[in-house]
């Protein structure tokens, strides 16, 4: 297989996709491209991704800002003033990882705990150099914070010993405590004073140890816990020396420096999420979230209260899944990066207006028409591209909050667009993409990480929108703009238990007018005739589905609606009836799509990380071909097939990029 480029004289051979150079005569044969890079397509100044925001840090020295995500290895660098980006700096750290920062703005050394793989390491911003990493206990993070002075890294962990010293230059272990015991959430670094204060979070323990850096001593601060408060976050105020704790079920305490209970701050009815103390102005921000609520997303509604020293209230709302603060100390502003939208929040403390910061892209699902090609990005910042393959431009539009599932008229038509943060069905007019309308489905606004699915019957107008976190499959009359009584499904364990997508799938037939629901955790596949305006279940059947690896989020049920005939995993049903036609696939393949023009189907599988495709034929099922791809670095793939234009699409998630192959007979 060659690797073809936009120009024809970049062409090399991929090693990984060689066996396809040596395809069988008759065969279908595919050629590569070099991808379709979003972030090239649409002018992101990021030489390389960062997506699902998670951590800020700031270099007051040098002006700049650190900005880490857990799904990419790579961290933004950003101009402090201008907010401009500098460019991007390689962590090593492959596959997702809880970014956690600190930073030696002497030795102007970067530390990063990471909190999947357990490990601490270093990078050395001069060179470009690693340090490490070095292996770390397993458990949630304490804190981690840098010591300029000694060149040294403090981190505090929930297992023996809580207490951790590392030399910066090498990571080697200098010195553990286990005096302060093992649940340390919060640590605070005092250069003036050279010392450290550590909270206990021990539930009915009101305590702060300090240790005197010179000489490791550790005295005990203690202050009043009610028997059920549990301290979570620790704040201080070096002008007055003022310590802040937030304890669950008490409040927003204000210490003296001795521990004597100031005043006791009422918390709002949201989700605490993290704090920070503003040295500048003397104000103390506290980062909430609101509570969810019958499905709503955990982590939504980004609220941000402020102490300055009199009055305790809201002062900006703004982003999803914001969980942490970080203050520049050169300039006092505050920076809040929202893991579900791609943007850094940030503002001054001392005022309401809040700007954002927009960084990272992902690529999720691929639709082909006859028209535009259509990309959407969830993680990515909420958006859809409209990419013309002929031009190879893409033009983006915002529809609402989490476009998780795109539907195409196949006559290009209609476009329709399930927004699953905002429980809402965005219509658009083909080729124009006019918004004709956007449609609440009846269900409950703010949903789960658990995504739903959709299927649309474009005969009768309907749209069916299937959400795990409710059990139930919203109907919508898209045509009038109407949600219609939706289906429940009997023994589905709807809430928030899990996240991804593929929980529940949809697909549907127009000519046969049958809807199929699969329940992956009940093993069952419910038939319904949709030929009426409600749609009534025909059978219940019970299915296997084959494993696949953990990387891949695929969608096992595939329809072929000119056979009726359906597929879970390597399984085969008859549409109409609903039962399995006893014949099935070779293990781990799955069916995503068919090809009327060769009369195949396509289908792929993972096995250990590295990714095959495969020709059936449609009739006698035999198998024509299987190629592998190569060694996936796709987190959650998405495969199309472009029947029109002979290409398969196949996405990288993280990457922002779309690898197209080009197929000939």
């Amino acid at each position: 297989m060659t690797r073809v480029g936009a120009a024809a004289a970049a062409m090399t051979v991929h090693p990984s996709l060689a066996p396809w150079l040596h395809a069988a005569r008759g065969s279908i044969t595919v050629t590569g491209s070099t991808g379709i890079d979003m972030l090239r397509l649409l002018a992101r100044p990021l030489d390389n991704n960062v997506l699902k925001l998670f951590r800020v840090i700031a270099d007051p020295l040098r002006n700049r800002l650190y900005v880490a995500g857990i799904m990419t290895q790579h961290l933004a660098v950003l101009d402090a003033t201008s907010h401009d980006v500098i460019g991007t700096i390689d962590s090593g750290i492959l596959g997702n990882a809880y970014k956690y920062l600190a930073l030696d703005t002497t030795a102007n050394r970067l530390y990063i705990r990471d909190g999947i793989n357990h490990e601490l390491l270093a990078l050395d911003l001069n060179t470009g150099g690693r340090i490490g990493p070095v292996s770390i206990p397993e458990g949630e993070i304490g804190d981690i914070v840098a010591d300029p002075v000694r060149g040294l890294v403090y981190m505090t962990t929930t297992g023996a010993p809580g207490f951790r010293t590392f030399e910066g230059t090498s990571l080697a272990s200098v010195f553990t405590s286990t005096a302060m015991g093992s649940a340390l959430p919060s640590l605070v670094h005092v250069t003036e004073e050279d010392a450290l204060y550590l909270l206990d979070a021990t539930q009915g323990t009101g305590r702060i140890y300090r240790m005197r850096l010179s000489d490791r001593s550790i005295t005990n601060i203690s202050f009043s816990v009610t028997p059920l408060g549990r301290p979570s976050t620790l704040a201080y105020s070096r002008a007055d020396r003022r310590f802040f704790v937030c304890v669950a079920g008490q409040g927003m305490l204000v210490l003296s420096e001795t521990g004597r209970v100031e005043r006791t701050l009422t918390l709002p009815a949201l989700e605490f999420q993290d704090m920070a103390f503003n040295d500048r102005d003397g104000r103390l921000l506290a980062l909430f979230t609101e509570r969810p609520a019958n499905g709503e997303i955990v982590g939504s509604g980004g609220r941000l209260w402020s102490y300055d020293g009199r009055i305790w209230a809201e002062m900006a709302a703004f982003g999803y899944k914001s969980h942490s603060i970080a203050i520049n100390p050169a300039t006092g502003r505050f920076y809040c990066p929202s893991g579900d939208e791609s943007k850094v929040w940030h503002g001054a403390s001392s005022s309401t207006a809040v700007s954002a910061l927009r960084l990272g892209d992902s690529v999720e699902h691929v639709v082909p028409s006859s028209g535009a090609m259509f990309i959407s990005s969830r993680l990515g910042g909420s958006y859809v591209s409209a990419y013309d393959p002929s031009t190879r431009t893409a033009v983006a539009f915002s529809t609402g909050m989490w476009p998780a599932c795109i539907a195409v008229d196949p006559a290009n038509r209609y476009l329709l667009i399930l927004n699953a943060w905002d429980s809402t069905l965005s219509v658009f007019e083909l080729p124009a993409r006019r918004l004709i309308a956007t449609i609440g489905i009846g269900l409950p606004v703010g949903t789960t990480d658990r995504l739903p699915d959709l299927a649309v019957d474009f005969t009768r107008g309907l749209a069916y929108a299937a959400y795990p976190e409710f059990g139930q499959v919203a109907v919508i009359d898209w045509r009038t703009g109407r949600a219609l009584t939706p289906i429940t499904i009997d023994g589905f364990v709807g809430g928030d238990v899990g996240g991804g997508p593929n929980q529940m799938q949809v697909v549907l037939t127009e000519t046969s007018a049958r809807l199929l629901v699969l329940s992956p955790t009940l093993r069952r596949l419910d038939a319904y005739d949709i030929s009426a305006t409600t749609p009534s279940r025909i059978t219940q059947t019970q299915v296997s589905i084959a494993q696949t690896s953990e990387r891949v989020a695929w969608k096992t049920l595939f329809v072929d609606a000119g056979r009726d005939r359906a597929f879970v995993g390597a399984d085969i049903f008859d549409v109409r009836t609903g039962r399995t036609v006893g014949t099935r696939l070779a293990r781990g393949q799955r069916v995503f799509s068919s090809d009327d023009t060769r009369d195949v189907y396509w289908a792929a599988s993972v096995v250990d990380e590295v990714l095959s495709v495969y020709t059936f034929d449609r009739s006698s099922l035999a198998q024509l071909d299987s190629r592998t791809i190569g060694n996936t670095d796709y987190l959650a793939p998405d495969l199309a097939l472009d029947v029109a234009r002979s290409r398969l699409y196949v996405t990288h998630l993280a990457a922002a990029r779309i690898d197209e192959y080009q197929l000939s007979a």
